[in-house]
C-alpha cells in the first residue's frame, strides 16, 4: 500500500507527520514507525507525529520515539503537528493534543517560505524523582559539572550544565541515567548544556529509543530555557528572550515573569519550522520502499541551513563541543 508521510524540520530536527484521521492506515503502528524513523533506512527521523483527529482549529495526534514508544507530549511533535494542519486550512493558531494534554501552537509564514512556530503555555516543573543516587552518578561521571538540575516538559529532562559538552558524555551519561530509572515512564531525556555569555547555552541532547543522539529536542530546550531563567533570576537580572543553541540550529526561549522558585512556570518557544519533503511511499508491511519524492520546500530548507550556519559560525563552539561519538 502507498502512505502519504509528511517530512518537517522542527527546530533543526527531521520528525515525520502520517495522517490517519481516515483509519486506513496499518493498525501494527510499532514496525511503521521503526521503519519510518530508521536514519538508516529509506526516510530516517528522530520521531513520528501519528495524526488522529483533525478539525478547523485543532489537531490530535499520537508521538511516537524513534523505537515505536509512545510519548506523553513531545513539543517536536507538536510543532510538526501545527505546520501539517497550517498547510490545510491556513490557520495561524492551532491546539494541539496528544493523550488529553494541549498545547497552543502559534504558525507565522514568512516571505522566504520559513514557517515560525510558537509554543504557547507549555508547563515546565521540577522534577524531584531522581533520587540522591543519580546526583552521586552525576558527579562520579562527569567531574567538570557544575550544577545539575531536572525538570519535566511532556518527557522527563535532565539539564546538567558543564564546562566541556562533549557527545561521548552526553552519551554515556543518558545512558546511565535511564538504566538507573529503568521502567519508569518513558525515560528521562539528558542534555549537557554550557552557558554562553548572560542570555544564551549550547547544548546536546540524549533521547531514550532510536535515535538516542538527537540534533533537536523541544522539550530539552525549554528546559535550558528555564534553568537559564533560575540563573538570571538568581542574579536579580531579565534577558529574554534566551537563545539555547544545538547541532540542529538555535531556537528562542521566553520564561514567564511570574517564576517561582519551584515552578512551574510558562515557556513560550520561538522555532523555525519548514517542509522537507511530501510523498506517496510504498509500504509492504516491512519496509517502505522505492524512491523520495522531494518537494519544492527543498529549497526554502536551504536557505534555513544557510542562515541557520551563518547564526552558528560567529560562536566559537570547537571552545568548549566535542563530536567525539563513534556509535
Amino acid at each position: 500500500m502507498k502512505i502519504q508521510i509528511t517530512k518537517i524540520n522542527a527546530n533543526g530536527g527531521g520528525y515525520l507527520v502520517v495522517d490517519d484521521v481516515n483509519k486506513k492506515l496499518p493498525h501494527d503502528r510499532a514496525r511503521l514507525v521503526q521503519a519510518a524513523c530508521d536514519l538508516r533506512g529509506l526516510i530516517g527521523a528522530e520521531g513520528l507525529a501519528w495524526v488522529t483527529d483533525i478539525r478547523p482549529q485543532g489537531i490530535s495526534v499520537d508521538c511516537y520515539s524513534p523505537d515505536s514508544t509512545l510519548q506523553a507530549t513531545s513539543v517536536n511533535g507538536a510543532i510538526v503537528a501545527a505546520l501539517h494542519h497550517y498547510r490545510l486550512f491556513v490557520e495561524p493558531t492551532i491546539e494541539v493534543t496528544q493523550r488529553g494534554r494541549s498545547c497552543v501552537v502559534k504558525v507565522r509564514p514568512t516571505e522566504s517560505e520559513f514557517l515560525f512556530c510558537e509554543v504557547l503555555d507549555l508547563e515546565i516543573s521540577e522534577m524531584r524523582d531522581a533520587g540522591a543516587d543519580t546526583s552521586a552518578l552525576l558527579k562520579r561521571v562527569l567531574p567538570e559539572a557544575i550544577n545539575s538540575r531536572s525538570f519535566e516538559a511532556g518527557r522527563k529532562q535532565l539539564i546538567v550544565e558543564s564546562a566541556i559538552v562533549s557527545d561521548r558524555s552526553v552519551y554515556d551519561l543518558g545512558r546511565l541515567v535511564n538504566a538507573h530509572l529503568e521502567g519508569r515512564d518513558e525515560g528521562v531525556a539528558v542534555s549537557i548544556m554550557r552557558r554562553i555569555g548572560d542570555d544564551s547555552a549550547f547544548m546536546r541532547t540524549f533521547v531514550p529509543g532510536g535515535a538516542d543522539l538527537v540534533n533537536s529536542c523541544s522539550g530539552s530546550v525549554a528546559a535550558a530555557g528555564f534553568a537559564l531563567a533560575r540563573y538570571m533570576r538568581a542574579d536579580g537580572s531579565r534577558r529574554e528572550p534566551f537563545k539555547v543553541y544545538g547541532i540542529g540550529g538555535a531556537a528562542q526561549v521566553r520564561v514567564a515573569q511570574n517564576l517561582g522558585a519551584e515552578g512551574p512556570a510558562s515557556v513560550d518557544i520561538l522555532s523555525r519550522g519548514a517542509v522537507v519533503f511530501d510523498a506517496e511511499i510504498d509500504w509492504d508491511g516491512e519496509n517502505f520502499e522505492g524512491q523520495m519524492d522531494g518537494s519544492v520546500f527543498m529549497e526554502a530548507m536551504s536557505s534555513l541551513a544557510d542562515l541557520e550556519e551563518a547564526e552558528l559560525n560567529s560562536i566559537d563552539f570547537e571552545r568548549f563541543y566535542r563530536s567525539d561519538f563513534r556509535g
